[in-house]
């Protein structure tokens, strides 16, 4: 229908006319959706020739294919369609919260730095509470992005002074406490994690964050039996409530399903000592596997604590 509406409309209409732009972003959704990524590229190919739609009108093409490969986890080439999407648009903040994500998914630990960095500049003085929150949110996934954390809890605190009833506040409380724990707040942490926890299961990505993060402070808050509880109640949620990675169908929530599974790493390699050291699909990544571990080196499950910031980082990052 859309191949159809496309066709009459650009002869009748010309490029240039509105309805032919909003036709070829429908047509471009409807092909994600069915998995037609090469046909994806090509339209968009064609609306960069003829000019029939502006500049970020054409990044929801690139986001549709990137949101495609991200949820059967094809990494790289999500990667590259948002990496697109930001270079036709580089003010898209949906573009930037998708890549960082990724970054962290591949191990690439400078290129997760950088992509911090520009989207903080980009977004940091923005008075949008989601693009507050996703924004802020992406430079908190590993425990140190090299960001500015005072601006990061600028942000955060945009997203939760948003009204009492916006639907997503759930999601502004729980990034808001991760904001806290980041900068060593650990009761304020768990105080705004429990608010989001106490809405219920509505989203299981969000309810596993939460349980990490709640985890993470009581731990440092020395209630050592209350992070081990928070700990298993999050591991119950990935392991029950998640898709698996091979699945074929991670979602459309597949930047949180990555976060969560950054935040249960980092949760258990601080309470339990026994994060793997494991190879990231990154080639250049500096994790090793366990097999590579120096000479001499303590097998991951003698360790009681991540030893340094470096360590704690190449832990944290998906296999």
């Amino acid at each position: 229908m859309y191949r159809e509406s496309l066709c009459v409309y650009r002869k009748a209409l010309g490029d240039a006319h509105g309805d032919v732009a909003e036709t070829f972003v429908s047509l471009g959704r409807l092909l994600a959706k069915e998995g037609k990524i090469q046909e994806i590229h090509q339209l968009a190919d064609q609306m960069q020739c003829s000019g029939a739609a502006p500049r970020a009108d054409k990044t929801v093409l690139f986001r549709a294919s990137a949101d495609f490969f991200a949820a059967i986890a094809n990494w790289e080439e999500a990667r590259m369609d948002l990496a697109k999407a930001i270079q036709l648009d580089p003010t898209d903040p949906l573009a930037h919260h998708g890549l960082g994500a990724l970054l962290v998914q591949e191990g690439n630990l400078d290129a997760y730095r950088g992509n911090c960095r520009t989207s903080l500049e980009r977004f940091g003085k923005t008075t949008d509470p989601n693009t507050a929150d996703r924004i802020s949110k992406d430079c908190l996934i590993l425990p140190s992005s090299g960001a500015d954390l005072a601006l990061i809890e600028s942000m955060s605190e945009v997203a939760v002074s948003a009204p009492t009833n916006h639907p997503d506040m759930p999601w502004f409380q729980v990034s808001k406490g991760l904001a806290e724990y980041r900068r060593g707040n650990f009761a304020l942490a768990a105080g705004w994690v429990q608010r989001a926890l106490a809405m219920g299961g509505a989203n299981w990505n969000r309810e596993a964050e939460g349980q990490m993060i709640l985890a993470m402070a009581q731990y440092q808050l020395k209630r050592a039996g209350e992070a081990r509880a928070a700990l298993a109640r999050g591991e119950e949620i990935v392991e029950a409530k998640l898709p698996k990675r091979d699945s074929g169908n991670l979602g459309r929530g597949w930047i949180d399903w990555i976060i969560a599974h950054a935040l249960l790493r980092e949760a258990k390699g601080l309470i339990d000592g026994k994060m793997p050291y494991e190879t990231v699909d990154h080639p250049n990544s500096e994790v090793q596997s366990r097999a590579e571990l120096p000479s001499g080196s303590q097998s991951p499950a003698n360790r009681s604590q991540p030893k340094s910031e470096r360590e704690i980082l190449h832990r944290a990052v998906r296999i």
